[in-house]
């Protein structure tokens, strides 16, 4: 009988095998456990009964049954009526929590003076805190001052500027949570001034005004305050800022905030906003700096600290800053189109391209 050349000899199979094995895993144990649906070693005997464990409570939370330490996700794993199988992956300690690995018997969990924001809200919840004890809210009124000053819902006469501060400060005030008592306009009358100043220092915690703390004829607000009260400072070498008056009336701090739009706006953030919470019992509060690489054309005269608005953005894995746009007190625009403050010290001149400048993110003002 003539022999069949073509046919696969019986002592060969085992040869091809080990071909297909080696094109298919690369010789990866891990890969071939799981095509042979070994997903972990278990170091037993053959034939061994593995104990079982059952875990009491629902999917996302239960204790962990004494002797186990490891909780497997439902979703990845396989299971049938006779066994269930899981990936390799699986390591000790996953998804459990273990007692006191965060927070210890006699922890403090949190400090007085911390200003509750979603995080430290969820953070009590999660300990089964349902009440605090906090400070009240600051009551803080404030109004402007000026002849010159129109509503806003009127067209503007010759001679005149819409009472645009007074909306801003107010917008501030409620972004930052606190009770708030608009008293409109007052007229440059020293007397009405006067009347104003003391029943909003009765009513208040504190009393921001705008405009009237200049030298000029019409700027009666610093005398009235000198009358009934007391003037720590009412000039600041900050730009856009000056003047900036604090001071006291009775019980009640004051503020008396720049005319102009933009100098008004860089104080609350730079001065007012920390003083605030500081009586808000706000722990140490600060502005957030950070660094970023100047970029564009800075203007800089040394003497004064000046706040410039900014933009920052990404530019090939670094953080820049270019100045965004007009730097002049009256310049409203320019805070629409900046995402930061530049913080330039006094002794500072402008930055050379590519120098790290400190920045304040506006999320990051008190």
């Amino acid at each position: 009988m003539a022999v069949e050349v073509n046919l696969i000899k019986k002592s060969d199979l085992a040869r091809v095998r080990e071909v297909e094995f080696t094109n298919m895993f690369g010789y990866s144990i891990k890969k071939l456990m799981e095509a042979l649906g070994v997903t972990r070693k278990i170091a037993k005997q053959a034939g061994t009964v593995l104990k079982s464990y059952k875990a009491t409570g629902t999917l996302e939370s239960g204790e962990v049954p004494e002797g186990a330490d490891t909780v497997v996700k439902q979703e990845i794993v396989k299971a049938d009526d006779k066994e269930i199988t899981f990936p390799s992956e699986v390591r000790a300690d996953d998804n459990v929590r273990r007692k006191g690995e965060e927070i210890r018997s006699g922890d403090v969990c949190m400090t007085k003076g911390t200003l509750l924001h979603a995080p430290e809200i969820n953070f009590l919840a999660a300990l089964g805190i349902h009440k605090v004890t906090v400070f009240k809210k600051v009551k803080v009124g404030f109004f402007s001052t000026g002849d010159e000053l129109q509503s806003i819902d009127q067209p503007l006469a010759p001679g005149k500027i819409y009472d645009s501060n007074r909306y801003c400060i107010g917008a501030m005030l409620r972004e930052k949570g606190f009770d708030i008592i608009d008293y409109g306009v007052i007229k440059d009358n020293p007397e009405t001034l006067k009347e104003c100043l003391l029943r909003a220092s009765q009513e208040c915690d504190a009393v921001i005004t705008s405009g009237g703390v200049s030298v000029g004829e019409a700027d009666f607000t610093r005398k009235v305050v000198l009358e009934i009260g007391e003037l720590i400072s009412w000039h600041c070498l900050i730009k856009p800022g000056k003047p900036l008056a604090v001071g006291k009336i009775g019980k009640a701090y004051f503020f008396g905030l720049p005319g102009n739009p933009t100098a008004a706006q860089v104080t609350f953030y730079a001065i007012v906003s920390i003083a605030l919470a500081l009586l808000s019992g706000q722990k140490d509060p600060k502005l957030v700096y950070a660094l970023a690489a100047a970029k564009g054309k800075f203007k800089k005269n040394v003497g004064y600290t000046d706040f410039q608005r900014g933009l920052l953005t990404m530019e090939d894995g670094r953080v820049t800053v270019t100045p965004a746009g007009s730097q002049k007190t009256g310049a409203l625009k320019s805070m629409i189109k900046a995402n930061c403050f530049i913080y330039l010290a006094d002794n500072q001149a402008a930055p050379a391209d590519g120098e790290l400048i400190p920045v304040v993110p506006f999320w990051g003002a008190c």
